[in-house]
């Protein structure tokens, strides 16, 4: 189990507690949590100022402004950054009305929200993740990866068995093609994705 903070309105100094307390990640950075404010600077800037403490950001171009996600790379770098999708079932789907935790939500053009226009998790993939660190912050694809595989794996404790090619490493990768579409995907050397079809 990994303790981590997120969706806080901790002040800075409650912030910094927790992570002598052992908190060393924090999830969905910026969302649900206190803003961040110049003398009130909460969890997030505790965060930013902590480095030591990894972030895990939504990179939908919906919960953080692409200017956001430029600004965490400059400060937190691609080893202290992982990426999460926060997607919920109506992922891949077309926009329309679905249901999540019994309410309705509704998605258009990605986005998904409750009926008070407040966001209710995401259509996001991780792939998609990936290309919008690329696309909307500028990173390169090399750290852009490292934020989608050795750095979660790092934040589990996991990375002996995962998030790299490596000999004695579990065969878990992703094959893509040059416009990062993925072609095919393999689970513990098993090929469980091929084009468009699953399994082998």
């Amino acid at each position: 189990i990994v303790v981590a903070a997120g969706h806080s309105e901790a002040t800075y100094e409650i912030a910094l507690s927790s992570f002598k307390a052992g908190i060393r990640h924090a999830i969905h950075l910026f969302n649900a949590s206190a803003p961040l404010h110049h003398r009130e600077p909460g969890l997030v800037g505790a965060v930013l100022a902590s480095r030591e403490i990894s972030a895990e950001i939504i990179a939908d171009g919906h919960h953080l402004h692409p200017s956001m996600l430029k600004l965490l790379h400059s400060i937190k770098g691609m080893r202290g950054l992982t990426l999460a999708t926060d997607a919920i079932s109506a992922a891949g789907m077309p926009d329309g009305e679905y249901l999540f935790t019994n309410r309705k939500v509704t998605m258009l053009n990605k986005k998904i929200t409750l009926p008070d226009n407040s966001m209710a998790g995401s259509s996001l993939t991780m792939i998609d993740a990936v290309k919008n660190m690329i696309g909307l912050a500028g990173i390169p694809l090399h750290e852009a990866v490292r934020m989608a595989s050795l750095n979660p794996a790092r934040v589990l404790g996991i990375e002996n068995a995962k998030g790299a090619l490596a000999p004695g490493m579990d065969a878990d990768l992703v094959l893509l093609d040059n416009d990062l579409n993925v072609k095919l995907t393999m689970t513990g050397g098993e090929i469980v994705y091929r084009d468009g079809k699953s399994g082998n």
